[in-house]
């Protein structure tokens, strides 16, 4: 089962949807998620934001490696 979910913030939505459709009997299940909301006030999201989001988001750019999708 895939679950698709518009946004992840603290991914407590997907779990309980993953953990739902498991006890229904899902032998796996995987989650995508389309967004992902950072808080500026956390450590952790805080580093991340400085070391890492230095450009404007590009559509075009691969999440995984940077350069431009296949």
């Amino acid at each position: 089962v895939l679950v698709l979910d518009d946004v992840w913030t603290t991914g407590s939505n997907a779990q309980s949807a993953t953990l739902t459709l498991r006890r229904a009997g899902a032998a796996a299940v995987s989650v995508m998620v389309i967004a992902r909301w950072l808080n500026p006030c956390h450590p952790l999201s805080a580093a991340f934001i400085r070391e890492r989001l230095r450009e404007d988001y590009n559509p075009l750019a691969c999440p995984v490696t940077g350069d431009r999708c296949p």
